[in-house]
């Protein structure tokens, strides 16, 4: 075998390896803390998504599916060349450095790989909701105190603020896109609730608690992925604005500055149509919202 034919499946070989380890990358590499929405939105498109952050069905057959397509053709079209051209490297000295060393990489990225499959599925099996059946209780103190001025915009690129949204009941709570732990079920039970609620009467507000990545343009696409109804809004808007408004919300926070990750209680709060808090409830059972907004829209039907 000539020398250029061994360069050429070797060629080969290793584009196949490194494609392979750059696209099971792209499927599992966290994205940057400050990244163009288009990544996230590719990865999505390439991958799906589930609640876990790993990829769903299709997303997988496509992950083992391509790579192995090609190592198929390349063992049909050049499987005896790259047999020889391998035995070729082996005997030479730096050769087996290099098979060594590309073999050690190959089994970390696998490692790799392999960890965050094990924590997503880990993450998959925890529920974050309070899935308790209880009444809210019928001397739960109403706070009747005032909500906290804001002025955000919404997924339709509409200023939404306290003062605009009067007259209805607010559910309001906090999450945020990248949140893979407590905020999916943050986001699921919030939309279950409106179910039981008047649509015209009540309004569900979502308030990112990242608007350095869930910006006013990514809201379309959250609101889309989360499949908020039209009684539902997911709030930005300029940073200060935004992390004033969880200040005077008092939502307890912190941010990770390396990896964009924060840490945040399942807070909700049901606030009046006059636009005084009614209640605030930390990880409550659905059944305790949904109680406490049917209670105050009673109240203010009979005024």
């Amino acid at each position: 075998m000539s020398f250029r034919e061994r360069t050429t499946a070797l060629s080969i070989l290793a584009l196949w390896t490194l494609t392979t380890a750059g696209w099971w990358g792209f499927a599992f590499a966290p994205i940057p803390v400050v990244s163009q929405d288009w990544l996230e939105a590719a990865r999505v498109a390439c991958f799906g998504q589930m609640e876990s952050g790993l990829p769903d069905a299709s997303g997988w057959i496509l992950l083992v599916l391509a790579p192995l397509s090609f190592l198929i053709a390349i063992a049909f079209a050049w499987g005896h060349h790259v047999g020889e051209s391998l035995q070729w490297l082996a005997r030479l000295p730096a050769g087996r450095a290099l098979l060594l060393a590309v073999g050690l990489a190959f089994g970390w990225h696998i490692n790799w790989v392999g960890e965050k499959i094990y924590q997503g599925q880990k993450l998959a099996k925890i529920s974050y909701e309070n899935l308790s059946g209880e009444d809210l209780p019928e001397n739960y103190a109403i706070l009747d105190k005032p909500a906290p001025r804001f002025e955000l915009i919404d997924q339709n690129g509409a200023p939404q603020s306290l003062d605009g949204l009067r007259g209805r009941t607010l559910i309001v709570t906090f999450a945020f896109a990248h949140c893979k732990t407590i905020c999916p079920a943050i986001v699921a039970q919030s939309t279950r609730i409106l179910r039981d609620l008047d649509p015209d009467s009540t309004r569900l507000l979502i308030i990112t608690l990242d608007p350095w990545r869930d910006t006013p343009r990514a809201l379309a696409s959250m609101a889309a992925k989360w499949n908020l109804p039209p009684s539902a809004h997911v709030l930005s808007g300029e940073i200060k604005k935004v992390t004033d408004t969880l200040t005077a919300f008092n939502v307890p926070w912190q941010r990770d500055e390396k990896t964009g990750d924060i840490a945040h209680p399942s807070l909700t709060y049901v606030i009046q149509p006059n636009g005084r808090i009614a209640y605030g409830f930390s990880n409550a059972p659905m059944t305790w919202i949904i109680q406490g907004a049917k209670r105050v829209q009673n109240l203010f039907a009979q005024k």
